[in-house]
């Protein structure tokens, strides 16, 4: 025959399903005890084991951000998010509680997920291929890239993270230039989003082999002009470099100017005897 105890478990089990027994039992005994059945709640909640079991669910005034139930719901949700794009919500388990002490809702859990999706579905190959080299990829399949990504976090300093950074970097792929990750984070952290590093590059890849002819030409102290420095005065604003960014091109401009002219003079019959440089 159950005891008093066994049968207030059993009550407890039914009245709150997924809560494991070791908390249910601190439960049933607290209700024995006091016959109130919101104390016996504070009691469980205050055992230590609660928080090994409902990780992330109490703020830091001990007040907790769901029910039980609630809680347990809320991650059946993320793993049948997860499972959802062939990835293993066992692996991401001990990353859920960041995800309930952040507040995050299943839908919008499903919104990043299906955000980040898309964006990397949709990147160009040079940015896969950015990302697959510098994230430790070697299976370039969308589950397997995907499942990568989230990882280590599937918080949402990376969902949006290391997809800008790879953006960055496959812009820069495109047209030539095989971006540091430090230098891609550096220029995603400042708000480049892929289609304007897209751009930035176009111009870098136009312009960088005239400014380092012209460093040459014009006996400039570095005498060439590389990506950095371009970006620098591009991106950073960096006073020296845009010094020297707008120098170069004066200074041509001015010799074409000079040469535009004498060319003219000449053809009038005006100026003989020198050579165009």
């Amino acid at each position: 025959m159950a005891t008093e105890l066994e049968r207030a478990i059993a009550e407890a089990a039914a009245l709150m399903p997924g809560v494991p027994a070791a908390l249910l039992e601190v439960y049933a005994n607290a209700l024995l005890v006091t016959g109130n059945a919101d104390l016996a709640i504070v009691e469980m909640r205050a055992d230590p084991q609660y928080d090994t079991y409902f990780a992330g669910n109490k703020r830091d005034d001990g007040s907790v951000r769901w029910t039980e139930k609630e809680y347990l719901s809320i991650i059946e949700a993320f793993e049948v998010e997860l499972e959802g794009y062939g990835v293993n919500p066992a692996v991401f388990a001990e990353k859920f509680p960041e995800l309930i002490a952040g507040d995050v809702a299943p839908d919008e859990f499903r919104s990043r997920l299906s955000t980040a999706y898309g964006q990397l579905i949709n990147a160009t190959e040079e940015v896969r291929t950015y990302y697959a080299e510098n994230f430790g990829i070697t299976d370039l399949t969308d589950e397997s890239v995907f499942a990568a990504f989230l990882d280590p976090t599937i918080g949402e300093e990376i969902l949006g993270g290391r997809l800008d950074v790879a953006a960055v970097g496959g812009a820069g792929l495109q047209y030539g230039f095989d971006l540091d990750p430090e230098l891609a984070e550096r220029l995603a952290q400042q708000d480049i989003t892929g289609q304007q590093a897209g751009q930035l590059f176009s111009q870098a890849a136009t312009q960088l082999p005239i400014l380092d002819t012209l460093a040459r030409r014009h006996n400039d102290p570095d005498d060439d002009f590389d990506l950095e420095e371009f970006l620098a005065a591009a991106v950073d604003a960096d006073p020296t470099q845009s010094r020297r960014l707008r120098r170069l091109f004066a200074q041509e401009s001015s010799l074409f100017s000079r040469q535009s002219a004498f060319r003219t003079s000449r053809d009038t019959g005006g100026i003989t005897g020198l050579l165009d440089r």
